[in-house]
């Protein structure tokens, strides 16, 4: 235990700093899309199949869900890998076996981890839906901000106009606006690959937390 945490904090420090913003970057702002996606089709096959079930066509129906819900979560371990550089355990699913049709239906539907995985496939959108507008914000003000001085021109005051150095204290002229907007954005800059390794690490953490649990109880 104590090796894996060594080398998955050797493999994250290996890494330059650029390399590393750009990995939790790209994990948290996509985070959103792949979950609402995959709630999307969860929700949509899921409740054909509930609704099918008097029928029986259901049962394959939902069948259908807990291997989609397998697939996204196959796809979110691996990209925890990607980002933290660590060796995410990949749990063992149980196989369906032998037997008739229904038989091995029935072991795959009594398999917790496949339920567990829905379960994360149906909740992932909401730590997705909290970290994409922080990194969206903090990656808006980083950029604007630094860049403020090439386009304040660009951008028409009025008399009764008040922007940030105004609420400051230090008036409305142009170098009290450029100054002002520029050191926001280079504090913003600063902090950016802190900003989005505590996300990442969060989203990550939030994740394993429910891909890489083994189930209790299982034969």
């Amino acid at each position: 235990m104590i090796n894996t945490v060594a080398e998955a904090k050797s493999g994250s420090s290996s890494r330059s700093l650029f390399v590393q913003l750009v990995a939790d970057s790209a994990y948290v702002l996509t985070a959103m899309p792949i979950a609402l996606v995959g709630f999307t089709v969860l929700v949509t096959v899921g409740s054909v199949g509930v609704g099918t079930l008097v029928i029986v066509v259901g049962f394959p129906i939902l069948l259908l869900a807990l291997h989609v819900a397998q697939g996204f979560a196959i796809l979110e371990r691996s990209r925890i890998r990607l980002v933290t550089g660590e060796d995410v355990i990949s749990p063992v699913y149980r196989p369906a076996g032998d037997g008739s049709l229904v038989t091995r239906m029935v072991r795959l539907f009594s398999d917790v981890r496949r339920w567990l995985d829905l379960f994360y496939g149906l909740i992932a959108l909401v730590p997705g839906v909290v970290v994409f507008p922080i990194a969206v914000a903090w990656w808006s003000t980083a950029v604007a901000g630094v860049l403020y001085p090439v386009y304040d021109w660009a951008i028409p005051y009025g008399p009764g106009d008040h922007g940030l150095s105004d609420l400051l204290g230090l008036g409305g002229s142009p170098v009290a606006r450029i100054a002002v907007n520029f050191v926001v954005g280079l504090v913003a800059a600063v902090t950016l690959p802190f900003a989005m390794r505590a996300l990442s690490l969060g989203l990550s953490f939030f994740g394993r937390g429910l891909l890489t649990a083994a189930p209790t109880g299982r034969s």
